[in-house]
């Protein structure tokens, strides 16, 4: 891909996003989410290489920011609107398609009200621990009911022990995740990485008044 220029990268993504996306709602079983990967990918397409070509327009930034910020909301409501297994849950997936990127695009492009509601410390921080949340997660909420059962097991009728626990157990959960990230991932991973940084995605973002130079 690296040899292709980013049109052509641009439209292979397209193509890929859209196939993973119908392959998984109208022929295999799998559920199509595939497709937000190459979503990502063509968000960093464009603001790499097509955000920073265009003419820098006040008003143009503004739209996008008020897009993004429309975005948010709109995927909040429609997620479980289309909850369920129709087409194994593609047309939900194909909405956040098209919102997730657009959130994402205010986020990174424009210094607007998503790029300061998600640079709140405690988000920014479970978004660098995510990685180490999605791998633990799940060894962490076994450990924690292979360890309730020896002191209380719930029956069918303890629906609301699911209410009680859900904020007790999703912050043992970060617990775990920010174990592993401050042993494993960040003095491994993310450290390392730093002493060379990439120069890619370097460009400050634009404020919702005029464009940031260069």
């Amino acid at each position: 891909l690296r040899e292709r220029t980013s049109p052509e990268r641009v439209r292979l993504l397209r193509r890929f996003a859209l196939g993973t996306l119908l392959l998984g709602g109208f022929i295999s079983g799998p559920h199509p989410r595939l497709c937000m990967i190459f979503g990502g990918m063509l968000v960093w397409e464009w603001l790499r290489f097509r955000w920073p070509s265009e003419p820098a327009a006040p008003d143009r930034i503004r739209r996008l920011d008020r897009l993004s910020s429309a975005a948010l909301p709109t995927a909040l409501v429609l997620a479980p609107i289309l909850a369920g297994t129709l087409l194994q849950g593609l047309p939900r997936v194909a909405a956040m398609l098209v919102l997730w990127p657009v959130l994402c695009a205010g986020c990174f492009a424009v210094d607007g009200r998503m790029r300061r509601w998600f640079s709140w410390t405690p988000l920014r921080y479970l978004g660098n621990i995510s990685y180490s949340y999605y791998l633990i997660h799940s060894l962490v909420l076994q450990g924690f009911f292979l360890g309730l059962e020896q002191v209380w097991a719930p029956d069918g009728e303890a629906g609301w022990a699911f209410w009680v626990l859900m904020v007790p157990v999703f912050a043992l959960t970060v617990a775990g995740a920010l174990v592993l990230f401050l042993l494993v991932e960040k003095p491994f991973s993310l450290d390392r990485r730093s002493l060379n940084p990439r120069t890619l995605g370097r460009r400050p973002a634009c404020t919702t008044g005029r464009r940031a130079p260069d």
